[in-house]
């Protein structure tokens, strides 16, 4: 029997996964740190709480709080009698590797984003050294979701590779085609192009400077609407920005929506913005969908999805696929015009999509097929 072990199940990429593999029987349970839940489509009797905190509690005090998550999880594993545990996103993996102590199993750390990166905070970067050298060795094995974050770990910790799992993240194709097709209660001005991107309103994932983009298509194309569904700490620095760049016009916040797949069928372009990612679903999911796709060369996992390259770099140039194109991060101004010019490109319409190789590449991540990888690796 196995539990998924993970800070709180808010509306972020690894939940999403955490919350998938339990449905397909992946996992018996999952155990959170916190209590709190954004999503509806879970079985609350399959789900137990270590503590009554939020993300709203003071962060210090969870990371003091962590000596009691330990023991209150080896209570629950004693309980139902859990020998393998898989932990998600950093508290969580120092909980789990930790209570090793006590817990009498398995315990496997899945890494979920990349693990060191330029464009990332240096307090993450450093936190993932101190997490990775004083706790990572110490795990029954390291479950990277994209090959060039399998790599970086081998590179920056001293993980034996026999410890090291590639398993990438997995795509519910039956769900997304009931839901793609489902009324949304936000309608879109179908006389505009509409662009769509999703995720937390955070720096991670280029929003704020995504917004200077629109800003220089505008001049040219004001009939172009920016729609950002999402929501997170920086949503009032964007609605300011908005007000700056004069882009009440171009720009929507829709805020989180439940059925994001709607939105994504129904637009013009799908972006993804992304400073660092580590395989990013909200892709996966636009591929599963199909139409125009645009992301940035963030670390990890957008060349692996995107194209065939195996060449883990920061390109400064557009990298064209059969059926997308992936553009620099937006650090720089330069990188922003080449956004804009290969956005204005799909404007024009001047693109050809080989829906085959799309879907080719894409129905290597169904749900049952990624599903039999974790069972064979965690059994």
């Amino acid at each position: 029997m196995a539990i998924a072990l993970i800070p709180s199940l808010s509306a972020g990429g690894a939940e999403r996964q955490a919350i998938l593999l339990h449905k397909h029987k992946v996992f018996d349970y999952i155990v959170t740190l916190e209590n709190y839940i954004d999503y509806d489509q879970v079985n609350a009797k399959k789900i137990i709480h270590l503590s009554n905190h939020t993300p709203d509690t003071n962060v210090i005090l969870r990371y003091l709080f962590i000596p009691i998550y330990i023991w209150r999880l080896f209570r629950v594993c004693k309980r139902l009698k859990q020998t393998i545990v898989v932990s998600f996103l950093f508290r969580a993996d120092i909980v789990n590797v930790a209570s090793k102590v006590f817990i009498n199993g398995v315990h496997y750390v899945s890494v979920r984003n990349n693990p060191v990166s330029n464009n990332q905070p240096f307090f993450q970067n450093l936190l993932f050294y101190v997490v990775g050298l004083l706790f990572y060795p110490f795990a029954d094995g390291i479950i990277c979701n994209s090959q060039e974050s399998k790599y970086r770990v081998q590179k920056f910790l001293p993980i034996p590779f026999k410890q090291l799992h590639f398993i990438p993240n997995a795509i519910d194709f039956d769900l997304i085609e009931n839901k793609m097709h489902e009324q949304t209660a936000t309608s879109l001005d179908v006389k505009k192009f509409n662009i769509i991107v999703l995720g937390r309103l955070a720096n991670q994932k280029g929003f704020v400077e995504l917004l200077d983009v629109i800003s220089i298509i505008k001049a040219d194309y004001p009939n172009i609407c920016l729609n950002i569904i999402g929501k997170g700490p920086l949503e009032g620095l964007i609605n300011k920005k908005i007000k700056k760049l004069n882009l009440n016009d171009q720009i929507k916040l829709l805020g989180f929506q439940s059925n994001p797949y709607a939105f994504i069928k129904n637009n013009d372009l799908f972006i993804l913005s992304s400073f660092y990612e580590g395989m990013p679903n909200v892709l996966m999911e636009a591929m599963a969908i199909g139409g125009k796709i645009i992301a940035t060369n963030c670390q990890c996992g957008v060349k692996e999805l995107l194209t065939d390259s195996v060449v883990f770099d920061k390109s400064d140039k557009e990298v064209f696929s059969e059926f997308a194109t992936v553009v620099p991060v937006l650090d720089s101004h330069k990188n922003k015009k080449i956004m804009a010019n290969e956005i204005i490109r799909m404007i024009k319409g001047d693109t050809v999509i080989n829906n085959n190789k799309r879907i080719q590449k894409v129905t290597t991540f169904s749900v049952e097929n990624v599903t039999k990888q974790w069972k064979h690796v965690i059994k």
